[in-house]
């Protein structure tokens, strides 16, 4: 479970892994009344879509269709926020991409395991700056 939390030394919030409902609690009850405002709004925001109709699979699909560079999508196995599947059609789409699957990582790879992570990304840049 991901929750926002707000830290002193950057001004904007930071995300953080909640291990229980305390945490959730917690961190909720020490956001400022002006980030409670926003965090409600966002959630708001969230569940209705974008003004005139437009949900945010259509504002995704259309930044994605114009996507050029190369890419590679990392994912965790134990991704309870975005299926696995997601990846294929995504790979379907953007030009040269590439896949790479961290077994028991969730949805925050980079934070869940950032030694994988790290490796992965550096033998991709790697690869893509020597052709």
């Amino acid at each position: 479970m991901v929750v926002m939390e707000r830290s002193t030394a950057i001004p904007k919030p930071v995300v953080a892994v909640a291990r229980s409902a305390a945490d959730v609690a917690s961190a909720i009850h020490a956001l400022s009344d002006a980030d409670l405002v926003r965090l409600k709004a966002l959630a708001r925001l969230w569940s209705r879509g974008l003004p005139g109709g437009l949900g945010w699979s259509d504002v995704l699909h259309e930044a994605i269709a114009r996507v050029q560079a190369r890419s590679l999508l990392i994912w965790g196995t134990r991704d309870g926020a975005v299926d696995l599947k997601s990846s294929q059609a995504l790979m379907q789409v953007l030009p040269e991409c590439e896949r790479a699957v961290i077994q028991g990582a969730g949805h925050l790879p980079f934070e869940e395991t950032p030694d994988e992570f790290n490796r992965l990304v550096l033998e991709f840049l790697e690869r893509t700056s020597a052709s």
